[in-house]
């Protein structure tokens, strides 16, 4: 059995059966106030873990588990009181709290199905496709087949069998109140929902195209054909077909009006309207939901602007893109191929591809200024100031977006410095990294594959595959250390530092920016908890996960 409580003198205390071994203890352990059962009520407000000294370096820290969990940890429930495991070998998902008290064990693997009110959830078997439902306290409620949702309600379970076209609703005991033609798959919206009111389902059946809503009951509603959207209000359907346009359906069937030849191209910014497109004419327009149009644009719908007040269509013969306010004034047209708006919202970027030089392009949107630039476009720098474009030849540019080159390089960009200012560039060739600043003035220069900056931003993290070792450095390309025989983890942001883990010794180390081992942990790394402050780590030779404090 696990822990069975904590003694006035803050020590755990501790039942030592013939299936599980001792819990380990740690001093000043603070007793878990009435559902506060979490790593952070267990945990000491200092690091005060009771402790040895590590092999590799006097008073690295070896902290002891205050806790073991039976299984790999999977998850924490959502209102962070317990955790899951997983033991594959048993076939069992165990829940427990954060002081190793198992409350519940359920037959299958959790997949995180829970029901709408977070009392019951959903486990599957892999060796023979059974779905079990359970309550949180581990009673078997029902057992069943192709498991694909709780009903919005959280009264019934939708099932689909495999290689079936046929849905079935199922209520908590899994009795099953009716059977539906058509599949459900919630993974795929498009093709099978609930109706925004969740008193209806959609499914579809993909042999014959075919959608079908029905009540809960099992009703049948009304069936259509053709893509679907509802509208913001979750009121009426919006269907898309070739055969009748666009139609306007309430959610029991009836037409409330349709627009022939038309195609669907979403919602607008403007309330309760929409876009529709006509092939036929060559134009999108903005319309009421009661069919009054309000704006026509030429060309087919590509985009809003970033503000939200215009949009942008694109005709194929000639090929000719517009720019219009959404009343329908043309602000600006040209032939290069789209391709962004700039962060700002005040220039977009084209890009034409010449006999001799593709070159990009910055317009204004009001058509009062253009900029040309060597090269594609291919990317925003995070500081919203710079950008990059490419040649063919693999050269990249850096340009202000006032159309100033910086610089121009031919090592692949692979990331950013923290600051913003600058990028850094890979070889594979040569396998060396390198902080270039704008104006291409080498800062730093890095042997192996960049693979970041720590999270505070004074070191930085590489991998040389030819030694497979990696590598820590300052920010100034000094070399700090390297780590051979080690697999990197984890290093969480705003956490306590780096997370290696070592195949042979089967343990995780926590490691500093500057490369000193802090804390090693018997396990492998699984999840950091607590606000930085606690961790889980899996032991795989026997089996079972364990919470450490540090």
């Amino acid at each position: 059995m696990p822990i069975q409580n904590f003694s006035p003198l803050q020590r755990l205390s501790l039942y030592v059966g013939s299936s599980l071994v001792v819990v380990w203890a740690i001093a000043h352990v603070t007793s878990p106030q009435p559902g506060q059962s979490t790593p952070l009520a267990l945990c000491p407000p200092s690091t005060n873990a009771a402790v040895t000294n590590g092999l590799r370096a006097e008073g690295v820290k070896r902290p002891a588990a205050i806790a073991e969990f039976i299984g790999n940890f999977y998850t924490m429930t959502p209102d962070g009181q317990h955790l899951f495991t997983y033991s594959e070998a048993e076939n069992l998902t165990r829940l427990y709290a954060w002081d190793g008290n198992e409350k519940a064990q359920f037959q299958g693997f959790f997949h995180s199905h829970y029901s709408p009110d977070g009392q019951m959830i959903i486990t599957s078997s892999p060796h023979d496709s059974t779905d079990y439902l359970y309550t949180l306290d581990g009673v078997e409620k029902a057992r069943l087949v192709g498991f694909r949702a709780f009903t919005p309600d959280g009264q019934g379970l939708v099932t689909v069998a495999e290689n079936e076209e046929m849905t079935r609703l199922l209520d908590l005991n899994g009795e099953e109140i009716a059977v539906l033609e058509g599949g459900f798959d919630p993974l795929m919206p498009y093709r099978s929902t609930f109706s925004p009111d969740g008193q209806g389902i959609i499914t579809f059946s993909p042999s014959n195209q075919q959608y079908r809503v029905f009540d809960l009951d099992g009703t049948e509603r009304f069936r259509f054909q053709g893509a679907f959207s509802f509208t913001h209000e979750g009121q009426d359907l919006i269907i898309s077909t070739e055969d009748f346009g666009v139609q306007v359906l309430s959610l029991d069937g009836k037409v409330k009006i349709t627009f022939p030849g038309e195609v669907f191209k979403g919602f607008s910014p403007i309330e309760q309207t929409i876009l529709l497109f006509s092939k036929t004419e060559n134009l999108t327009r903005l319309a009421t939901l009661e069919g009054s149009e309000l704006a026509t644009f030429e060309g087919e719908f590509k985009q809003y602007t970033p503000d939200q007040q215009g949009l942008l269509t694109y005709a194929s013969n000639p090929e000719i893109y517009r720019l219009y306010t959404l009343e329908g004034e043309e602000k600006l047209s040209f032939s290069e191929e789209f391709r962004r708006f700039t962060p700002d919202g005040e220039w977009l970027i084209t890009v034409s591809f010449g006999e001799i030089t593709p070159t990009s392009h910055l317009v204004r949107l009001d058509g009062t200024d253009e900029i040309l630039l060597e090269g594609v476009f291919y990317t925003f720098l995070p500081d919203d100031q710079n950008l990059m474009t490419e040649t063919d030849t693999g050269t990249y540019s850096l340009y202000t977006l006032t159309g100033e080159l910086q610089s121009t390089f031919d090592a692949y960009p692979i990331g950013y410095p923290p600051n913003g200012i600058g990028v850094v560039v890979y070889s594979p060739i040569e396998q060396v990294a390198q902080w270039l600043d704008f104006d291409g003035t080498v800062k730093a220069i890095f042997s192996g594959e960049f693979l970041g900056f720590t999270p505070d931003e004074q070191s930085v993290m590489t991998y040389l595959s030819a030694t497979a070792t990696y590598h820590l450095y300052t920010s100034d390309g000094d070399l700090i250390t390297f780590f051979s025989n080690h697999s990197f983890v984890d290093w969480p942001r705003n956490g306590p530092g780096l997370f290696f883990y070592q195949y042979d010794t089967q343990e995780t180390y926590l490691v500093d920016s500057q490369g000193r081992e802090q804390v090693v942990f018997d396990g492998y790394f699984r999840e950091l908890l607590a606000e930085e402050k606690a961790l889980i780590a899996y032991r795989d030779r026997d089996k079972r996960s364990f919470l450490f404090c540090f």
